[in-house]
């Protein structure tokens, strides 16, 4: 027998009052989409997330790594010697920056298939951790991004992979 306190089968379990609220905004960002997954320019941090698709087309998911921008303006945009086949683009400015000068990125992601486009996602963070004798410990979190085509993705943080936080993404909607 159920008390009028506990909450019913399969509802989530709530988070910890002492918990931080969520983080929720609109932000700019400009997105690339590739034969094998995505990049993110996320303007105000001036970070690149990299999404790396699960090679399992069932696993809507993947590898995420974070990068900082480190293009400067009159840096070269492209690589004239690197020609794309029919139909790919190669990524310019900080995308094509990093995928020129990280052979693993470059390998796993492909050729760029779309023009990079800019574009306002709802953004959303979700601080991760748990409570210990009363006390808050954070640990990590859930970003969450909209697609120029309205698809929510998470990214799961985990170990740094790149220049800062990186982990899994998975998509959560659309």
């Amino acid at each position: 027998i159920r008390d009028s306190t506990s909450p019913a089968p399969g509802t989530p379990t709530p988070r910890p009052a002492i918990f931080p609220t969520d983080t929720v905004a609109e932000v700019a960002i400009a997105e690339q989409v590739f034969e094998h997954g995505r990049m993110f320019w996320i303007r105000h941090t001036r970070q690149i997330w990299i999404m790396v698709d699960d090679p399992d087309p069932a696993f809507p998911g993947g590898d995420w790594y974070c990068f900082n921008d480190t293009y400067e303006e009159g840096e070269p945009e492209i690589d004239p010697d690197i020609v794309p086949p029919e139909g790919m683009l190669q990524p310019r400015r900080g995308f094509g920056k990093l995928w020129r000068n990280h052979p693993d990125i470059r390998e796993g992601l492909g050729w760029a298939i779309t023009p990079e486009f800019e574009l306002t996602s709802r953004y959303s963070y979700i601080a991760g951790g748990y409570v210990q004798d009363g006390q808050y410990i954070p640990g990590p979190g859930e970003h969450r991004l909209t697609t120029l085509n309205n698809e929510s993705i998470s990214f799961f943080e985990r170990e740094i992979r790149g220049d800062c936080l990186g982990g899994m993404w998975r998509q959560t909607g659309q």
